[in-house]
């Protein structure tokens, strides 16, 4: 029974990771040519900024939605490989 109730809070737990992983709002990414990609603006935008995602004339600002890419996991900290011997 409490095997069980152990695995219930470790899928909760991961359960709210997913969802914290999920609602990461991005600020960096941008599209080469300008253009806003996922409501995000490069430095020298020439159309105005709509709902469409196209930026602001001359700004130097990146606004970003909550549909962004979510970044790519850290690296592991040990390789398995180079663990020390026990």
């Amino acid at each position: 029974m409490s095997a069980s109730t152990a695995l219930f809070v470790l899928m909760l737990i991961f359960s709210a990771g997913m969802v914290a992983e999920a609602s990461h709002i991005c600020t960096k990414a941008v599209t080469m040519k300008g253009k806003c990609k996922n409501f995000q603006c490069l430095d020298s935008c020439k159309a105005p900024y709509n709902e469409d995602g196209y930026c602001t004339p001359g700004s130097k600002i990146c606004i970003c939605s909550r549909h962004c890419p979510t970044p790519p996991p850290p690296p592991p900290r040990h390789h398995p490989l180079n663990s020390p011997i026990p």
